[in-house]
């Protein structure tokens, strides 16, 4: 038993000066991870909480499924105590060797985790493998941020450390998307970089071997070895600027391998492989330029230039997603016209100097091919292919409603393409502008309900807000982010109903049964961070209720001292004339009993403020 509380149930981990532990917390009746750091006396211990309980603090504050909590600090004699929360499922080290589809997928939980405290003004600063922790779920957690109680202690490992922390400066988000480029790397190859004899003056200097293959064989996409060499720059200038950027690469990465069983043509593959590679900011470039509606009618000259495209494409696209052309619709035949007239013979100098035929009509900028005029028929060469009615008014809306998705404008954007499919159903282009335009809904929708949701939080109406993450993910399950929201909502909608069950019960708190777990779930609320109005609220008027109830009250009792009274939960008065009791405010059930007479049952309210008469308890109605 460590601190008065902690018994220790198994060694879980053990590393430079410090051991972790599962163990009982006996004041919460809960199991936790307990760090243990051994000192050279109390003194030092007592010192070192000092500290820590400072450090801290910002980390209680980060409240995310893919961080481990921390509870709080305890000394106990030449120890140290960190409690977390505890976490049992897969050991550190269980990625490497996987396949790089699974390596990637528990990343991004990584990412998202390290967006989340970095938006809190919290860097990690020992990003490493040692550092994550496989949930009975599956998923993968942060843990052990680095601390400067312990930047002198050994804790921090080479593996981890940009060229700018060893000068020993504090961790930056820098050096946390340098040090995830190392965990990339250990992941994906089965060792750190410049793994074995990892240098202060290798880190500087040595750039690591690019990557080839994952540890089950697979070679690795291009994308995912271009970001990893990206993390691992040694200038901060060149690696990506945030773990926003770097989550948009490993997100594309994830889908691009979850469409490989659909037939990809190689020059769209090529295209998309580097697409995924290119910096993002160059990214981000390429989502504030031209409008959609101009690639499209620029489409057959950039697949000639694709190599060029490549490098000039990214500053040019605009950010929503590239929707396809229609395809270019079939001219119906040229009616047959009567044979022109022969022309006259016109003079040498005239023919030279001649005007070159126009060119053939294109409707509303769709390329249409028209058939080569045949020799034989000049007239005919300068004649256009008539087009239906129907076909110019199909391409006219189908651009249209290109146009509007492009802008965003999706109700006239759905006008127009319905409209058009209406006139040819089976058209692919108009089914492409369909699935284009439901998937834009699709995301309107879910934006709709994320800000709906986060009114509810702010507002702490936990379980309407559990009911829109619910709705965001029966529209799209894969967001991360929404099972993450959910999952916080789901815990704060459990302790306000759980708040609210305790404060209906109060007038009951005489009862050490329900008063106990009432002041457990006070303290559990205390250390909810960010706690809003409705919170404190629920906490003060429950701490006060538990307070009104803990100071007893003086109730006098009078009988015959012929009946045996018993006051239910608290004991036996026996025979008296007269007696006076301190009890509890709350509710209580008294009995009186005698021999030849029926017995007595009486249930009075202790009230809190004292001005209660007399309980008179007598047996009188003979049997």
């Amino acid at each position: 038993m460590l601190a008065g509380r902690f018994r220790l149930l198994r060694l879980l981990g053990r590393g430079g000066s410090a051991e972790v532990w599962l163990a009982l917390d006996t004041a919460l009746a809960v199991d936790v991870a307990l760090k243990i750091i051994t000192l050279a006396d109390p003194a030092a211990a007592s010192r070192l909480a000092d500290s820590l309980r400072i450090e801290l603090q910002p980390l209680q504050r980060l409240v995310h499924p893919g961080i481990v909590r921390i509870h709080g600090v305890h000394p106990d004699g030449a120890h140290c105590c960190i409690s977390m929360e505890a976490v049992t499922g897969a050991e550190p080290g269980a990625l490497r060797g996987a396949a790089w589809q699974r390596i990637v997928r528990a990343v991004i939980e990584v990412v998202e985790a390290l967006q989340y405290a970095h938006a809190q003004g919290v860097v990690h600063g020992d990003l490493k493998v040692a550092n994550l922790l496989g949930d009975a779920d599956g998923h993968w957690r942060l843990c052990d941020f680095r601390m400067a109680a312990f930047s002198t202690r050994g804790e921090v490992s080479l593996s981890a450390v940009s060229p700018q922390q060893l000068a020993g400066a504090a961790p930056t988000v820098s050096d946390d998307v340098y040090a995830l480029g190392a965990l990339l790397y250990d992941l994906l190859s089965g060792a750190p970089p410049l793994h074995p004899g990892i240098t202060p003056a290798r880190i500087r200097e040595e750039t690591p071997a690019r990557l080839g293959v994952d540890g089950s064989g697979q070679p690795l996409p291009l994308a995912l070895t271009r970001l990893v060499a990206a993390l691992l720059e040694k200038s901060p200038a060149r690696r990506p600027v945030g773990m926003a950027a770097v989550r948009a690469v490993l997100e594309e990465l994830v889908q691009d391998a979850g469409s490989q069983s659909r037939p990809v043509p190689a020059d769209g593959l090529a295209m998309r492989e580097a697409s995924a590679a290119v910096p993002p900011k160059l990214r981000q470039q390429r989502r504030d330029g031209l409008p959609a509606w101009l690639v499209y009618a620029g489409a057959v000259l950039l697949l000639a230039g694709l190599a060029g495209v490549l490098f000039v494409l990214p500053k040019l696209v605009s950010e929503r997603p590239v929707l396809l052309p229609p395809p270019v619709a079939a001219m119906p035949p040229a009616a047959k016209l009567p044979p022109a007239p022969a022309p006259a013979p016109a003079p040498a100098a005239e023919t030279e100097a001649a005007a070159p035929p126009a060119p053939a009509p294109v409707a509303e900028a769709v390329p249409a091919k028209v058939p080569a005029p045949a020799p034989s028929s000049p007239a005919s060469a300068q004649q256009p292919a008539p087009v239906d009615n129907s076909t110019q008014e199909f391409n006219r809306l189908l651009s249209r409603g290109l146009e509007a998705l492009a802008a965003g404008k999706l109700p006239a954007a759905r006008q127009a393409i319905d409209r058009a499919l209406a006139l040819r159903p089976e058209d692919q282009g108009a089914k492409n502008a369909l699935a284009q335009l439901l998937g834009e809904e699709r995301r309107e929708r879910i934006a709709t309900l994320q800000a709906e949701a986060q009114q509810q939080v702010a507002a702490e109406q936990w379980q309407a807000a559990v009911l829109k993450y619910e709705e965001i993910l029966a529209i799209d399950a894969g967001l991360l982010n929404a099972r993450n929201e959910l999952a916080g909502a789901q815990a704060r909608a459990s302790l306000d109903q759980r708040l609210e069950q305790a404060l209906s019960r109060a007038d009951r708190f005489n009862d050490d049964a329900i008063a106990g777990p009432a002041r457990q779930l006070v303290d559990e609320a205390v250390a909810m961070p960010a706690p809003g109005p409705r919170l404190r609220a629920q906490v003060e008027q429950l701490r006060t209720q538990l307070a009104v109830a803990a100071q007893p009250v003086a109730v006098q009792f009078e009988s015959d001292n012929q009946t045996n009274v018993v006051i239910y939960k608290v004991g036996a008065l026996g025979l008296f004339t007269s007696r006076t009791l301190e009890l509890r405010p709350g509710p209580y059930v008294v009995v009186g009993t005698c021999d030849g007479y029926r017995d007595v049952r009486r249930n009075i309210r202790v009230d809190p403020a004292g001005n209660m008469p007399p309980v008179v308890i007598r047996c009188e109605e003979t049997i």
